[in-house]
């Protein structure tokens, strides 16, 4: 305890060091935090409210600068970073929506990878007019990942001894205690303690930062751990690539991510092997199969835009491909590559994907437009008769421009439609109609023709067309007089591909469903009993429907077959039989009688 209480002793005084060190920062810090306790105190009522839409931009700004001011000072100490930081957060300022509460999820997208390249500009920033040895470079990395993960641990441990405190006081004086208190008390202590804790440790003088010897935990987390997944991950891999390169089949779209998990552990595996690694071969190795899979990430995202066209996660995943390309090469080809080239070109193509004509955003909102424009083309005119596949990749479309980009993403391509919806909305009515009329992509393929094609209702396209037909009296007592074995028989097509069996109790008789033929199965001999004559029976109009399945008479569900050896009765609970007359589900008790 009283080793906890030095670190927090030590922590707490060069936490206000760092105000000398990063005022900027630290009154960034100081900002967002005030901001956020603000907006939690409105709970959520930020719609038609300028102050709190103010507020918001505000938290965005002084966020960013949380880390921005630090990366900028160490790329160099002097007061015309802080004015440089400063114009490049009131430029932010400008460019972000007037009103930010309604605006699209890409910003939010936008300002978590700004974020994430400032903080990776911490890393490569001391170094960037400096030429230093990768084993110093890799130390002060390790410093800040340190200082990121201790800032946590003891920001954490601070919140839970105030939240206790709260609760105690709850209890003990009988004072309830809003919810959102805990919230307020988490931001603050996150915000502004935690900030400065980690801003605190960044070690002051970079040329002087001594490298160390590994610990034996870091010996055996990067032997022991890194190293045999990234092993295991090359395997997996490989044996895939192998795959795919002998039966020429596409790679699937889980690929990609694999592809990027195996990078990153793979890079960090590097990484950890710097104090340790004696010679040149080994980092080559690490690179080349990156740079393999590398090829293979390319043919993944290539054949997805292909098909689908570039969204944002498409967009950054290339990226990433591109930066694993040029990273591999240099790493490959250069002899004395440099670690900072690993970190200064990340953080500068993520800054570079957000704004401009070749940003995430303009470049994913084009090729959706113009898949969107495409399909109105070729499909005119839409109604339901137009095929489920191009119904739904234009619902797709319409949905994902409206959720990302907002109603003017769509005023280019479909400006009829929009007009429309604009001028419905405006009709005092339109307010009062349901979730479906007023969600635009609902209102718009409507608009179009037909009825919006939700992701469940394409995934499940093979049983749309599906007739249920359930007995009326699935409790009813079952006579079973002249058979010998009754057993429940259940078959579901998207469960058992080819065939389903069931043990007929212990006396060797198995039923398989197979092209609409039920095979009664014993020792060697096999049984089928034809219910194609069944199927078409059935009557296609009742009185009763509930949930799209068709109540009937008991007696109409039943079949009966029987030769000279065996004789069999289905009592049918429920089925199902697509639009091909061939049965999807069949839920049914089977009595079995042997006559010889």
């Amino acid at each position: 305890m009283s080793f906890l209480l030095d670190q927090f002793s030590s922590l707490s005084e060069r936490t206000i060091k760092t105000l000398n060190r990063y005022p900027m920062a630290s009154f960034s810090a100081f900002i967002v935090t005030i901001v956020l306790i603000n907006l939690v105190e409105l709970q959520g009522n930020y719609q038609d409210n300028p102050i709190a839409i103010t507020l918001i931009k505000i938290a965005f700004v002084a966020s960013l600068g949380v880390v921005m001011f630090p990366a900028l000072r160490l790329l160099r100490m002097h007061w015309l970073m802080i004015v440089l930081g400063i114009g490049l957060l009131a430029g932010y300022y400008y460019i972000l929506p007037s009103d930010i509460t309604a605006s699209e999820s890409n910003i939010f997208v936008r300002h978590f990878f700004l974020m994430v390249a400032f903080f990776i500009m911490l890393i490569w920033a001391p170094f960037a007019l400096l030429s230093i040895s990768n084993r110093n470079i890799w130390e002060w990395t390790q410093n800040l990942i340190v200082a990121l993960v201790s800032s946590i641990f003891f920001s954490l441990i601070l919140y839970g001894g105030l939240s206790l405190a709260l609760f105690a006081v709850s209890r003990l004086f009988e004072i309830e205690i809003a919810s959102k208190r805990y919230i307020q008390v988490a931001i603050a202590v996150f915000g502004f303690y935690g900030i400065n804790i980690f801003l605190s440790q960044v070690p002051k003088y970079v040329l002087l930062l001594q490298t160390k010897v590994y610990s034996k935990v870091e010996i055996i987390f990067t032997k022991y751990i890194l190293t045999p997944l990234t092993l295991e991950y090359f395997l997996i891999l490989y044996l895939y690539t192998a795959k795919v390169l002998i039966t020429m089949s596409w790679p699937k779209g889980i690929l990609a991510w694999i592809i990027v998990i195996f990078s990153f552990v793979a890079i960090l595996t590097y990484l950890f092997w710097t104090p340790l690694k004696k010679n040149h071969r080994f980092n080559r190795y690490i690179w080349i199969a990156i740079l393999i899979q590398t090829l293979m990430l390319g043919l993944a995202i290539g054949i997805r835009v292909e098909e689908y066209g570039i969204t944002e996660s498409r967009y950054f995943m290339a990226l990433y491909g591109i930066w694993l390309l040029i990273m591999s090469l240099y790493f490959i080809l250069v002899k004395n590559a440099h670690y900072k080239w690993l970190f200064l070109t990340a953080s500068l193509l993520l800054i570079s994907s957000q704004f401009g004509t070749y940003s995430a955003a303009e470049v994913s909102k084009r090729s959706q437009q113009d898949r969107l424009q495409h399909y109105l083309i070729d499909l005119q005119p839409l109604s339901e008769q137009s095929d489920l596949k191009s119904r739904y990749e234009v619902s797709e479309i319409i949905q994902y421009l409206y959720n990302y980009y907002g109603i003017e993403a769509l005023q280019p391509v479909i400006p009829t439609t929009v007009a429309a919806y604009e001028l419905w909305n405006e009709d005092e009515n339109g307010t009062d109609q349901g979730y479906e009329e007023s969600y635009f992509p609902y209102f718009a393929t409507e608009h179009l023709g037909f009825k919006f094609v939700t992701n469940w209702e394409y995934e499940n396209r093979d049983f749309s067309n599906v007739q249920t037909f359930a007995s009326d009296e699935q409790d009813e007592m079952i006579a079973v007089a002249g058979y010998q074995w009754m057993t429940h028989f259940y078959y579901n097509q998207s469960f058992d591909h080819e065939e389903a069996t069931v043990s007929a109790q212990d006396d060797g008789y198995h039923l398989a469903l197979e092209a609409n033929q039920l095979k009664v199965i014993e020792h060697n001999q096999t049984t089928a009993i034809d219910l194609s004559h069944f199927i078409t029976s059935l009557p296609l109009q009742y009185d009763q429907v509930k949930f799209g399945t068709q109540s009937v008479k008991a007696e109409d569900l039943y079949h009966h077959y029987q030769d000279e050896q065996l004789k069999v009765k289905l009592l049918i609970n429920s089925i199902s039989i697509q639009e091909d007359n061939n049965i999807s589900m069949l839920d049914c008790n089977v009595l079995i009688g042997k006559l010889h």
